[in-house]
């Protein structure tokens, strides 16, 4: 996997009516060959300009190397959604998304998400996203819209008692399963040569 590193000590995992607008969080990621080689696998998409000379370890001076896809770039946006920002319980339902330039691979950017807007009878969050190229120093290479269906408390108290007993429930099956499988023996049976009645 790419290398990551959260810029914030502690990821935002929170409830529509408890985040705020201003609210933020950034990551860093790097993009080496090896993670558009596993893009690439992954996706099918194996357009030879992702590595161009990279793959080879042929890289000249002056000659233009290979570019990140969009769908690594993608992948780290839905992925901050869903784990990250505003976490668990959030869906992404809309994604608008622009590019100024290609990205050479190697680089590492900095995404910054921002919570902008809130529409509450939605329960829908509004989120900018820009990427910063900390290899070439390269500003705003990116900018994407994300729209975001996220959970109030109650909702979440409710999914969350019906998690705890849909596990409880299956923890009982199990129990019962085990309990209706373990074979008894009494005295009178191993004196008649008897180990399990279900067997006779």
């Amino acid at each position: 996997m790419s290398e990551k590193q959260y810029l914030n000590t502690k990821p935002i995992v929170k409830a529509f009516d408890t985040i705020e607008i201003g609210d933020s969080f950034s990551v860093s990621e790097s993009f080496r060959p090896q993670d558009i080689l596993q893009y690439m696998g992954v996706t099918g998409d194996t357009n030879s300009r992702y590595l161009g000379p990279v793959a080879t370890g042929e890289v000249r001076a002056g000659e233009a190397i290979g570019s990140v896809p969009v769908i690594a770039l993608l992948g780290v946006l839905t992925q901050t959604v869903s784990m990250h920002f505003p976490g668990l319980d959030s869906t992404l339902v809309e994604l608008n998304f622009s590019q100024s330039e290609r990205i050479p691979v190697g680089s590492t950017l900095t995404f910054n998400f921002e919570a902008i807007r809130k529409e509450t009878w939605k329960n829908l969050l509004l989120i900018h996203v820009t990427a910063n190229n900390e290899m070439t120093g390269e500003q705003n290479v990116l900018d994407a819209m994300l729209t975001v269906l996220m959970l109030d408390e109650e909702e979440q108290a409710h999914e969350a008692e019906e998690t705890k007993e849909a596990e409880q429930q299956a923890a009982s099956e199990m129990e019962e399963q085990a309990t209706s499988e373990i074979k008894v023996t009494t005295p009178e049976q191993l004196k008649e040569g008897v180990t399990n009645p279900s067997e006779e």
